[in-house]
């Protein structure tokens, strides 16, 4: 549809501007007798020949002379059968569009040009432009009023100058047309809306072109434009039915305060979809609102979700989230307005065909109130279509920014965009230097060079020229021309300040934060490797539901294998909300919240650096085929990172991770040897306890052998073995006795 509108747009904005009015093409004097031009042609003979039938006779001799016709006597020439008109027309210059310059010249070349183009007959019927384009009804000429009131300068001067156009907008004429004039032309002295805004004049093109050029040359002569006249424009509602669309065509013309006038051609164009509207047309539209339905649900789940967990406060102030909302709501938008254009379409489609053709129109003014609607309705779609373009320019504009949020989950497109926006600030302040020595130079071109310049006569050109300049499209000569040594230095500061200093400045910016990150972040792996890593778990996860589906679990087949795993390894590390929230961000979140909180630490500590081994994965809801698949990425993700280029904040973590480990095994090893050297103390202090008891034990024994008389250690004699005895005896009975005693006293 675009590139067709394109080219319909070009072919007829062409056709437009290659029309050129002269009053031989729509053979319509344009002057009264009494103006008529003093040139005039004869046909003459020699004496002894008759008179010469006219100028076309071979045997006649053609002269010019300069004289003045009395008016009846012109009007006779003009309106005879020898056509004398037609070298006074010479005397009038075509007008074509770039020569446009007053309402004059619009009205002349719509009564001698357009006119006489639009109704020339091609394939057997007029109102067909360029062979393919189709005009509907007619041509509408609509022309809009300003009230005249007292110019905005002194009293004094207010003489020298006629009346002046105000910013209101005139509904009436002031006056009417004459009492015989035709209903078209007195229909066009009459506001045609409500509010008076507007006058229009109806051409219908299922009439001839005399009928057309009879209606424009009464409202020239009765003066339809005048003075208050502040903008006049021609419509016309096309049919390309080759191509299936509705064209609407609008030449305006719109007088400056300054005298000139402004002039554009618009071409709007949509889809003639009729009655043979089918199921296929809405197709893609119904496809579209599924799309958009699947994520509004997504995101319905998603909120759900957020807020059985308590966070639908933070769910709903993600920046992401109400990008999805907008995406959504914008989407819904946008598929419901298409329909909307359809079914306007539809009705429009409807109305031209019972629209009455050629001898069939009886009733004229409602022919032109039937025609001018389907004109009116055309705008209207093709106005609220721009609204309709506009949506989807802002809906390509919220893609843009879903990609930004995929992008994220990229490494290195990550890094980038991360710098960008941390230096967000940055340039937030750069540019407000930069705007305010911007708009001096700007200012101060408008001033010295806009009086002469048209680039520099208005504050809106003068920045486009600017921003031209700072894009390296110099106009320097011009500017030299007009004043050298102003332009000189003018150009130069400007090239100095801005392209110089602060666009280095600009990008010094952006490369420092980016310097700032990598150095943060260490190496990041390209797009091409997640692309195979992707690849390999995609690969990974198809065997795994094979698998899982050829054991019979047919819903754990569908399921997702990972589901549980991240949060169970989150409350396992015992991660804080905060570092959760970073992880959230980007894939590069967790590194840049670790770097910046440690930065000024040596040591790493935290409950995540506990080891998690298999059966610490499967207890959190995976599977051994899934928990060795974990493991093994996560054994080949830590090879890589440290196979890379490290900082040197990281080299001295290392290290202090390396002596943390030697001093554990060191003291582990002392711990080992103080174990063993208490060990064997302890057994040397339980011998000689023994040894002490035995000594003891030998000494008391001595000493009673002592108390015996014994002064040796040999057996006794049998004389001596009776006393021994009774001693024993009477010791032993003491010990009784002293027991005795002991137990009464108790």
């Amino acid at each position: 549809d675009v590139a067709t509108a394109s080219d319909v747009n070009e072919a007829l904005s062409g056709y437009v501007r290659e029309v050129v009015g002269h009053p031989s093409l729509s053979g319509v004097d344009p002057r009264a007798a009494s103006e008529y031009p003093v040139l005039c042609r004869c046909a003459c003979r020699s004496l002894d020949r008759s008179l010469a039938p006219g100028p076309c006779d071979s045997e006649s001799e053609l002269l010019d002379f300069a004289g003045r016709v009395p008016v009846a006597s012109a009007e006779a020439l003009r309106l005879g059968p020898n056509n004398h008109f037609v070298n006074g027309s010479r005397a009038f210059s075509s007008t074509s569009w770039h020569s446009i310059d007053s309402m004059a010249d619009a009205w002349a070349w719509l009564e001698h040009g357009l006119l006489p183009s639009m109704w020339a007959a091609r394939g057997g019927r007029q109102g067909l432009l360029l062979r393919r384009n189709l005009v509907i009804g007619g041509l509408r000429v609509r022309q809009q009023r300003a009230e005249l009131a007292a110019c905005s300068v002194e009293e004094a001067l207010r003489a020298l100058s006629s009346s002046c156009r105000s910013e209101a907008v005139s509904g009436s004429f002031g006056r009417g047309p004459t009492a015989d004039s035709s209903s078209s032309v007195q229909a066009a002295f009459a506001a045609s809306d409500g509010d008076g805004a507007f006058f229009d004049a109806a051409l219908d093109i299922e009439r001839s072109l005399a009928d057309a050029l009879k209606t424009v040359g009464a409202l020239r002569s009765e003066r339809w434009l005048d003075e208050s006249t502040r903008s006049l424009e021609f419509q016309a509602l096309l049919l390309n039915a080759e191509s299936g669309v509705y064209v609407l065509l609008r030449l305006s013309f719109v007088s400056q305060f300054h005298g000139g006038l402004e002039k554009q051609v618009r071409i709007q164009t949509c889809r003639a979809l009729g009655q043979t509207l089918q199921f296929e047309d809405y197709l893609p539209e119904f496809f579209w609102c599924f799309l958009i339905i699947c994520l509004l649900f997504r995101q319905l789940g998603s909120l759900f979700h957020a807020c059985l967990q308590g966070h639908c406060k933070r769910f709903l102030c993600d920046p992401w989230n109400l990008l999805d909302w907008a995406s959504i709501l914008l989407g819904l938008f946008i598929a419901i307005a298409w329909i909307v254009v359809i079914q306007l379409t539809k009705e429009i489609t409807q109305g031209i065909i019972a629209l009455p053709r050629g001898t069939g129109i009886t009733d004229l003014p409602a022919y032109h109130a039937n025609w001018g609607k389907a004109l009116d309705d055309a705008a209207s779609v093709a106005e609220f279509k721009d609204y309709h373009q506009l949506c989807l320019f802002w809906y390509t504009t919220l893609l843009t920014l879903r990609f930004i949020r995929g992008f994220l989950g990229q490494s290195k497109l990550a890094a980038i965009q991360i710098s960008l926006g941390r230096s967000f600030w940055d340039i937030s302040h750069f540019l407000i230097i930069f705007v305010a020595i911007f708009a001096n130079f700007v200012l101060c071109g408008h001033v010295v060079f806009g009086s002469n310049l048209l680039e520099w006569s208005t504050i809106p050109r003068a920045i486009n020229a600017s921003l031209r300049m700072l894009m390296g499209s110099f106009q320097f000569d011009e500017m030299y021309d007009l004043a050298p040594v102003s332009a000189t230095v003018w150009f130069w500061l400007f090239l100095i300040s801005t392209i110089f200093v602060l666009f280095n400045l600009f990008f010094a910016f952006i490369l420092d934060h980016f310097g700032t990150l990598r150095r943060a972040i260490g190496v990041t792996p390209s797009i091409l490797e997640d692309i195979w890593q992707d690849l390999a778990d995609r690969k990974w996860r198809c065997i795994w539901r094979k698998d899982v589906f050829m054991e019979g679990e047919y819903r754990d087949a569908i399921s997702n294998p990972t589901a549980d795993v991240l949060e169970g390894l989150i409350g396992a590390a015992e991660i804080s909300e905060e570092t959760q929230a970073a992880m959230r961000q980007s894939c590069l979140g967790l590194r840049l919240h670790r770097a910046r909180s440690s930065m000024t630490e040596v040591v790493e500590s935290g409950p995540g650096a506990v080891v998690v081994d298999s059966m610490a994965i499967r207890r959190m809801g995976a599977d051994a085929a899934t928990a060795g698949y974990l493991l093994e990425e996560a054994f080949k993700f830590t090879l890589s990172r440290r196979e890379t280029r490290l900082s040197d904040l990281e080299q001295v973590r290392q290290l202090a991770a390396s002596l943390r480990r030697h001093r554990d095994e060191l003291d582990e090893r002392c711990r080992l040897v103080e174990a063993g050297v208490v060990e064997d103390c302890s057994g040397i202090a339980d011998s000689i306890d023994r040894l002490e008891a035995v000594v003891r034990g030998s000494l008391a024994e001595l000493a009673s052998l002592r108390e015996l008389g014994v002064d040796s250690l040999a057996p006794p004699l049998p004389e001596q073995m009776a006393e021994l005895k009774r001693r024993e005896k009477l010791q032993q009975q003491a010990q009784l006795e002293a027991e005795e005693q002991e137990a009464l006293l108790l």
